[in-house]
């Protein structure tokens, strides 16, 4: 996915390798980086382009934190 020769090669990995180098610049990468994720310029070009519907990826540490509560759902 990256295209990195010898780097890292999934997204927590490239995310660590961006920490490591940069310490807390790294947050400053991924903040600006979910910032110009998706922009309204790119929608645009979507729908004129004829594209009726898009999915848009996002993970899921978007929505959970590190000090979240785990529950477990009862099937029966």
């Amino acid at each position: 996915m990256w295209l990195f020769q010898g780097g890292p090669q999934s997204p927590g990995r490239f995310a660590r390798w961006c920490w490591s180098c940069w310490g807390l610049k790294g947050g400053a990468f991924w903040q600006k980086y979910r910032e110009n994720y998706v922009a309204r310029e790119d929608i645009v070009l979507l729908h004129r382009a004829g594209f009726k519907r898009i999915r848009v990826p996002l993970h899921y540490s978007l929505f959970e934190s590190d000090d979240a509560e785990v529950s477990s759902c009862s099937t029966g």
